[in-house]
């Protein structure tokens, strides 16, 4: 009698894991510390950014951290700094996926912020062969050095799917034989579904469960970078005290529920404004150009949602260069104005003595600055309708709004200008 074909067994690996294997890290975790001391943060900590890092005691493994903005306000600049940070202060590796900026305008950026070279300059002239460009070019590369060889920056495509990218995380956690790892994912609306989903919105929650989904298989933080609505981008370029919340996110209003944690990014339109009259004043002082300042501003990043071990709804400001994104960490933002102004004008000095700014000597030849007309009308219809007594006083510190009789506030001009890095010849 012919026996019967025996079927081959097939291994079946779980990955379900006894409740002691947990246990005996928890206990392994507890000895080391102490051995080594208190720990200081509970994630990978990024600390060109002081006060942004011990907000949220770094980014922890397991959890999705969204930054929610407008293009305008540079969120890609902000997302590759921490990048960098994170790489120089623990040499973790770092996949950064960009849906919406080419990789080399990032890299030029990048060489602008730690050489002090004019983006202009960097872009378009002969940097080898003039010796001081040259020389300052070097001290980009020296800093590129510190983190080129853990970042990985990728122009994310059509193909970039979570789950192409979880594999990609495999496969660069074997190369550097570790476990440690960062996933910053920049341009959520633009990134595409494990499947074809038609409803807009199902998509980008079905992107950000499967990216949650990885954060927590491969014990890793997941950083991502979303866009508002056209609405909320109106309401960001207004000069009233109406911010955008993470209900603005395009596409998805409901992103609060779906991460751990929430940063919006909005223009502080008082303390831009002030920041512009320092620099005017600053320039006037030394007998330069008081109408052609750098491009720079405050934003104001508001933590609106996160863990219950930390606090929420507290915001770190940070004065930024328009032309080449470079961030600069002012701390937390003070109830008191005064306060934040008075922080102000010591960073920018700093940043003038160290030669990352410069201003422009006054030239009668110069052709005169184009205004934009902005309607004042508007502006003050706003200030009445918002029903609040101290935007009457605030109208004398915003470009486009006039001051009462009886105050004496300067108004900055509300024109773009042009920033220029210092640079020898």
């Amino acid at each position: 009698m012919d026996k019967k074909p025996v079927k081959p067994q097939i291994a079946i690996k779980t990955t379900a894991q006894p409740f002691a294997y947990p246990l005996k890290q928890l206990m392994m975790e507890l000895e080391a510390r102490e051995a080594d001391g208190k720990r200081e943060l509970l994630g990978y900590g990024f600390s060109d950014f002081k006060e942004m890092n011990s907000l949220i005691s770094g980014f922890r493994k397991g959890n999705i951290s969204l930054i929610l903005g407008s293009k305008n306000r540079l969120k890609s600049s902000l997302l590759l700094s921490i990048a960098c940070s994170i790489i120089k202060d623990k040499k973790v590796p770092v996949l950064y996926y960009n849906f919406n900026t080419p990789i080399m305008d990032l890299l030029y950026n990048a060489s602008s912020w730690s050489s002090n070279l004019p983006l202009d300059t960097l872009k378009k002239a002969k940097i080898m062969g003039n010796s001081t460009r040259k020389n300052a070019f070097q001290k980009s590369l020296d800093e590129f050095s510190k983190f080129q060889n853990y970042l990985h920056l990728v122009a994310g495509s059509q193909i970039s799917t979570p789950l192409l990218i979880e594999n990609e995380i495999k496969i660069l956690k074997q190369k550097y034989k570790s476990k440690n790892f960062v996933l910053i994912i920049d341009g959520l609306q633009s990134m595409p579904s494990n499947e074809a989903i038609s409803s807009k919105i199902l998509k980008i929650e079905s992107v950000v469960n499967s990216l949650k989904s990885i954060a927590l298989s491969q014990n890793i933080p997941v950083i991502v970078g979303a866009a508002i609505t056209k609405d909320a981008i109106e309401i960001d370029e207004k000069e009233d005290n109406e911010r955008i919340k993470l209900s603005d996110c395009r596409n998805c209003p409901d992103i609060e529920d779906l991460i751990d944690f929430g940063f919006v990014m909005s223009k502080n339109w008082t303390n831009s404004n002030e920041l512009n009259n320092q620099l005017s004043q600053k320039a006037e002082n030394i007998q330069k150009d008081k109408d052609y300042i750098p491009d720079m501003e405050v934003i104001d990043l508001h933590l609106d949602t996160c863990p219950v071990d930390i606090e929420e709804e507290q915001s770190v400001q940070f004065m930024v260069h328009r032309l080449n994104g470079r961030f600069y960490e002012l701390g937390m933002a003070f109830e008191q104005e005064l306060q934040n102004f008075n922080r102000i004008d010591k960073l920018v000095t700093e940043i003038i003595v160290r030669e990352e700014i410069e201003f422009l000597d006054i030239d009668p030849n110069r052709k005169p600055k184009k205004k934009k007309l902005e309607s004042n009308k508007q502006n003050t219809q706003n200030n009445q309708m918002s029903g609040m007594g101290d935007m009457g006083m605030m109208a004398g510190m915003m470009p486009g709004m006039a001051p009462k009789q009886s105050q004496q506030v300067s108004q900055p001009k509300k024109e773009k200008v042009k920033v220029s890095l210092k640079l020898g010849s």
